[in-house]
């Protein structure tokens, strides 16, 4: 198996364990969560210029692991403002090695200050419909 493939898997199976505790995503068919999951992350790395990502309401990492994953340049901040998913995102990081270019913070997004010198080139958010004081307030 090849090194994203590994990845894609590991993030998978503690996705799957940890959903048994929480609910991070449907229980109905998993396969096609995590098809749709990288069609969609394959799509946003198609866009020319993306560097920077700020994922808000991070929750289950969808999509900024499968984006992480497949690319390891990106540069990707996270905000989850529930502790227990905050946990998770952070467990995974650690289990998949995102060492370099990808922090994750406890918060809400109208409490959280950018890291100076640092704009995102996409707001992505999943699941949550975002209020344009939202963009006008971290986009470039």
């Amino acid at each position: 198996m090849e090194d994203s493939e590994l990845l894609k898997e590991r993030y998978k199976q503690e996705l799957l364990k940890w959903n048994e505790h929480m609910n991070l995503i449907s229980r109905r068919d998993t396969n096609k969560v995590f098809e749709d999951l990288y069609s969609k992350a394959q799509g946003i790395l198609l866009k020319k210029g993306i560097e920077r990502i700020l994922d808000i309401g991070s929750g289950n990492g969808f999509p900024s692991v499968a984006l992480k994953i497949m690319n390891r340049d990106l540069d990707i901040i996270l905000l989850e403002p529930r502790e227990k998913r905050y946990h998770f995102l952070v467990h995974v990081s650690l289990i998949l090695d995102f060492t370099s270019n990808f922090r994750i913070f406890c918060s809400r997004w109208e409490d959280f200050i950018l890291p100076s010198g640092w704009k995102p080139d996409l707001i992505v958010s999943q699941g949550l419909k975002l209020p344009d004081e939202c963009r006008k307030r971290f986009m470039p």
